[in-house]
């Protein structure tokens, strides 16, 4: 035990004076004593059993999360964080990320991987995809753009562009792409592309061109005459209304 010294009159207080938590000094003086050591390692005790409940709670926590790909994860996560990861390893964690459908993780992986390897077009692919199907434009029509600059070819990819471009307000280049896989294949009408085309055509008040798409397509096979019969009333509706503002003017 250290040696005590009483705050009052400075004497030593002889250890046989020391009981409990107290010191009795022969002036009379009462001197609380704390037990360091016990203090501390009740504190290092206490201090351990808080970093095992964490790691236990991350493991648990990790284990949910990842399921059958626990362990798997791990040294693929490690690596993609200390920037080691190869193209083909990126790939694998992009796999099991889609099989956990953690959006985000998959599109890092994915970037990564496109980053390593610019002839990995098909990560772009799927990175519009992602982005499309949550519904977040931009970064889907960039993904596609790159796609189809770097030599993409994949015609659902170049619908999917077309609507992205809708979406974001780039109505000439969606235009671009709509009429492009229209004209592609005159032999296959493609009904849901010009379905989508005539919405976008209608939300951007270009009735006329509209109209074309849909009388074309009226005429594309047998059972096709009533196509988008609700959009070809209101489309001619509105054009009608049109025309007699004009000769109302020329009155």
């Amino acid at each position: 035990m250290r040696q005590l010294n009483c705050p009052i009159c400075f004497n030593n207080i002889h250890p046989d004076r020391v009981v409990g938590q107290n010191a009795y000094c022969t002036c009379g003086h009462v001197l609380r004593v704390s037990n360091s050591s016990s203090d501390r390692e009740t504190s290092g005790a206490s201090l351990s059993l808080i970093i095992f409940t964490l790691i236990l709670i991350g493991a648990i926590i990790h284990a949910i999360n990842w399921d059958t790909y626990f362990f798997s994860i791990i040294p693929l996560k490690i690596k993609q964080m200390s920037g080691i990861a190869k193209p083909h390893e990126l790939k694998d964690l992009a796999k099991i990320c889609n099989i956990r459908k953690k959006n985000n993780c998959e599109v890092q992986a994915l970037e990564k991987a496109y980053e390593l390897d610019k002839a990995d077009i098909n990560s772009l692919l799927r990175i519009g995809e992602i982005y499309t199907d949550s519904k977040n434009f931009y970064p889907a029509a960039k993904a596609y753009s790159l796609y189809f600059q770097n030599g993409g070819s994949t015609e659902s990819a170049r619908y999917q562009y077309a609507r992205a471009l809708g979406e974001i307000g780039q109505f000439d280049q969606a235009k671009k792409q709509f009429h492009y896989i229209l004209r592609r294949d005159k032999k296959n009408p493609q009904f849901q592309v010009a379905r989508s085309y005539v919405e976008l055509l209608i939300r951007n008040r270009d009735y006329s061109t509209a109209k074309g798409i849909i009388e074309e397509y009226r005429r594309a096979g047998p059972n096709s005459a009533l196509f988008l019969e609700k959009e070809w009333k209101a489309i001619n509706d509105k054009l009608g209304r049109s025309n007699d503002k004009r000769k109302t003017r020329g009155a």
